[in-house]
């Protein structure tokens, strides 16, 4: 649990440790039968605002699409409608929205900020996605893992920048028992605190976790093959970041 004692944040995917499983297994039920939704409203009479820094376009819509059809009212923040990093701190920001919301979620460039909003609101916080973490993303992938694990073999590959998607996918992989192996250019390695922390969880759920600077090797014998962008929002500056990758496409 992250933030204060008395509410529970999400702001990487192994805050919902024991949960997780629990969590796909309910969405999978949700997206196979509709009509479960029924009587499924967990969110009645709750509002939910959601802070963007960045442009979005799934995590936006799945956000109101989703706390809509739970019952809840949907409210996003763009960066210029209220006055967080102008006039306002983080600090301020996250007293006033917590008057007012029963949760806030936020996507922002830099993982302390979101961490800064969880540690000041008095409601839970979800991370939209920060340059550490992507924990909604990689839920959903995760969800896709499970429905299709009668055609894979537990192995997952990852191909690619050792990104924020990367790190909460090796931390999923960690917490449901599914190996991994995930190739990256030298010096675009994941962060070693992340990979730590799966490694924790990976000793008690048997995964097996393994990084490599070869495509080829970490595809060899996997299940299913992940990848993403290679120059992520925020690093369009990065000129030669692209040439680290050849190899990789």
């Amino acid at each position: 649990m992250r933030g204060n004692d008395s509410k529970t944040d999400l702001l990487a995917i192994d805050d919902l440790s024991g949960r997780l499983s629990e969590i796909i297994d309910w969405a999978i039920r949700i997206k196979n039968d509709e009509e479960a939704l029924y009587d499924f409203k967990p969110l009645d009479g709750m509002t939910v605002g959601s802070i963007y820094e960045k442009p979005s376009t799934r995590t936006r819509v799945s956000f109101e699409v989703g706390v809509s059809r739970l019952g809840g009212q949907p409210l996003t923040l763009l960066a210029g409608d209220i006055q967080l990093g102008t006039s306002e701190s983080i600090a301020d920001t996250a007293a006033v929205l917590s008057r007012y919301m029963d949760c806030i979620t936020y996507r922002c460039f830099g993982h302390g900020d979101v961490a800064e909003l969880a540690k000041h609101s008095t409601v839970p916080v979800i991370n939209a996605l920060s340059d550490m973490h992507h924990p909604c993303q990689a839920a959903a992938d995760m969800m896709t893992i499970v429905e299709n694990s009668d055609k894979m073999n537990g192995h997952v590959a990852w191909v690619g920048d050792g990104n924020n998607v990367l790190h909460d996918l090796v931390l999923g992989c960690a917490t449901l028992g599914y190996d991994i192996v995930f190739a990256t250019p030298q010096g675009f390695e994941p962060d070693k605190s992340v990979i730590s922390r799966a490694l924790e969880i990976a000793k008690k759920t048997g995964s097996k976790i393994e990084g490599v600077n070869d495509p080829k090797q970490a595809v060899e014998g996997a299940g299913a093959i992940y990848t993403d962008v290679f120059v992520s929002m925020g690093e369009e500056h990065m000129d030669g970041k692209m040439g680290s990758f050849d190899g990789f496409r």
